[in-house]
C-alpha cells in the first residue's frame, strides 16, 4: 500500500503520541520494546480513508501488530478495549 493522497484528515502529533503511550502503559511495555503507531490511507476500492497499525517490537518475543479502520483521534474505549483483549490473547 502506498500513500499518495494527503486529503484524508489525519490525527496530530499529540495524539499519535499520546496513544503510543497508552499502549506501552497498558501493556505493560518496558523501555526496551518498541511501539509504532502509524496511519495510513488505503486507495483500494472498498477500503477506509484511514487504517492505523499498532505494532510491538520486542527483542525478545515475536513482533505483534493490530490494525483499526479509523483514526487514532477517534479510537473509543470499546476500541481500546478490544486492542487490550488482542494483546492478552496473543
Amino acid at each position: 500500500m502506498i500513500d499518495l493522497d494527503d486529503s484524508a484528515p489525519r490525527s496530530t502529533r499529540e495524539e499519535l503520541t499520546a496513544f503510543r503511550e497508552w499502549v506501552r502503559a497498558a501493556f505493560e511495555l518496558d523501555e526496551a520494546v518498541t511501539v509504532m503507531v502509524t496511519e495510513l490511507t488505503c486507495l483500494e476500492p472498498g477500503c477506509p480513508p484511514i487504517e492505523t497499525v499498532v505494532a510491538v517490537m520486542s527483542p525478545t518475543e515475536p513482533r505483534w501488530q493490530f490494525k483499526v479502520h479509523k483514526r487514532v483521534g477517534e479510537f473509543d474505549a470499546g476500541d481500546r478495549a478490544r486492542l487490550t483483549e488482542h494483546w492478552r490473547a496473543r
